[in-house]
Parts: C-alpha cells; sequence; structure tokens
C-alpha cells in the first residue's frame, strides 16, 4: 500500500520530463549529502518543477529550520493518505481550493474588477526566481488558485502582466499605452502563514497593494 500511495502522489503532468527528471536526481543527491537523510516533501498535488524549486529551496535551509519542515510534510503527507484511504465515506473536498497565496486586481479608475489579467508566482531559490504557479484573474478580477497550498518560508513575487489590459481600458478613453505593463510585489511568506491575500489597486498611472484576509 505505501508503494501504491508513493506512485500515485508521484504522477504529474511533468512526470515524463527527463531533464526535470535528471535535476531532481541531482538534487536529491545533494540534499543526502547535506543532511544525511532522504528529501522528504508531500508530491501529491505538486508537479516535479513545483518539487524541485522546493528542493533548491530547502538545500539552503539550515539543520533545524529543514526539520520543521520534514515535520511538516509528513503530517500533510499522512492527511492526504488518510483523505485518500477513506474518499468514500468521507465528503468530497472542493474543486477550487485556495493556494496560500491569492490574489484580486481592483481596476480603481474604472470601479471595477480587472479581468484576464495574467498572473505568475516565483520563489526567490539560491538567489535565482523560480516559477511556481500560473493564473487568470476571473470575471471577479480574483485568483484563488496560484501555485501550492503549502510554502516553506522565504522571499516570493508576484507579477502582474498589466499590459494588455490596461491597453484595452485606455482605449476606452482614446488612449492604447499602458504606462505601467508590468506590475511586480515582492512579499515575505513567513513560517506561520497560511495563507496570504495579496491584492493589487490598479490604475493608468500608479498602483498599490497591501496584505489582506
Amino acid at each position: 500500500m505505501e508503494a501504491r500511495f508513493s506512485q500515485a502522489e508521484q504522477a504529474s503532468s511533468d512526470a515524463d520530463d527527463a531533464d526535470l527528471a535528471a535535476r531532481l536526481a541531482d538534487g536529491n543527491r545533494a540534499y543526502e549529502d547535506r543532511f544525511g537523510r532522504v528529501f522528504l516533501i508531500r508530491a501529491a498535488g505538486r508537479t516535479r518543477a513545483e518539487i524541485l524549486a522546493e528542493l533548491d529551496r530547502r538545500l539552503g535551509l539550515d539543520d533545524d529550520a529543514e526539520q520543521s519542515v520534514v515535520a511538516q510534510q509528513l503530517r500533510e503527507i499522512m492527511a492526504s493518505r488518510l483523505r485518500a484511504t477513506f474518499a468514500d465515506v468521507a465528503k468530497p473536498a472542493p474543486t477550487d481550493t485556495p493556494s496560500l497565496v491569492t490574489t484580486h486586481v481592483l481596476d480603481t479608475a474604472a470601479g471595477r474588477p480587472a479581468a484576464g489579467v495574467p498572473v505568475r508566482l516565483d520563489a526567490l531559490v539560491q538567489g535565482e526566481w523560480r516559477g511556481l504557479g500560473s493564473a487568470v484573474t476571473d470575471d471577479d478580477g480574483r485568483v484563488r488558485t496560484l501555485g501550492p497550498g503549502t510554502l516553506t518560508p522565504g522571499r516570493y513575487r508576484l507579477t502582474f502582466d498589466t499590459a494588455e489590459y490596461l491597453a484595452e481600458a485606455d482605449d476606452e478613453h482614446g488612449g492604447g499605452t499602458a504606462f505601467f505593463p508590468e506590475v511586480t510585489v515582492t512579499f515575505v511568506v513567513g513560517p506561520d502563514d497560511e495563507h496570504l491575500h495579496v491584492p493589487l489597486l490598479l490604475s493608468p498611472f500608479g498602483y498599490s497593494t497591501y496584505r489582506g484576509s
């Protein structure tokens, strides 16, 4: 049963990517050399690219911080397997489960949600930004699912591709050029953060952000 769980949990859309597989193998060896044990992570619901990003990040943690992450991952793995085991009697999980990071884009000039804005979530891993997920704001200007449901403490950023939206909005007033074609918001995920909502208030010539709820 243990093998069956592991096989199912590690299946992902990029499972056949040979380059990713090789980089993961190298990373696992580096992890074993660094910490003296195998790399452990809740693989269910993560792509191999996301797992590699977490592996790279955790290689930079000290021993105490990594032990804390391992304990959390063990809890998540057990909870996931219990849900799978009792799926026939458990209440079905919602299909639109929020990620740890969500956002909402509001067009303050027009007084309406900004729909159709592409958003990307990146993590800073050993001095390099690594992509964790991407989405597009819905009709309410919201992104409820963007990247993993849990993140290790560290620095992250949201990048909003505002060019097309602002150009189209400006067209309504005879313009057509986006002054801010891209907005980047960098923030920190703490060890106790279970959910972070990072909205963007957008206008043709200015923007602001804040930690929401």
